[in-house]
């Protein structure tokens, strides 16, 4: 995905900017489709983006990190808790 496409689907959906970094608020719940040539990976549960021009720093609940390269991301799903 392009940087600048990601950077407006995460203000769209509420994420909030702190600096190069996107924090995903309190309710709402984010997972991040990747494609990696043959293979994909789901990244659930997603609390911060770190964004650099080719990378993201993905940060989960689980206090879990993933480094991937913005053209590997080919999805973001958004679903609140509905409370």
């Amino acid at each position: 995905m392009q940087h600048k496409n990601l950077i407006d689907i995460l203000g769209r959906q509420s994420a909030v900017r702190d600096g190069d970094a996107w924090v995903v608020p309190a309710g709402v719940q984010v997972t991040v489709y990747l494609s990696l040539d043959e293979e994909s990976l789901i990244i659930d549960k997603v609390t911060r983006l770190e964004l650099t021009a080719d990378l993201a720093m993905i940060s989960t609940q689980r206090r879990e990190r993933y480094a991937v390269e913005l053209e590997g991301i080919r999805a973001l799903r958004f679903h609140t808790d509905g409370k």
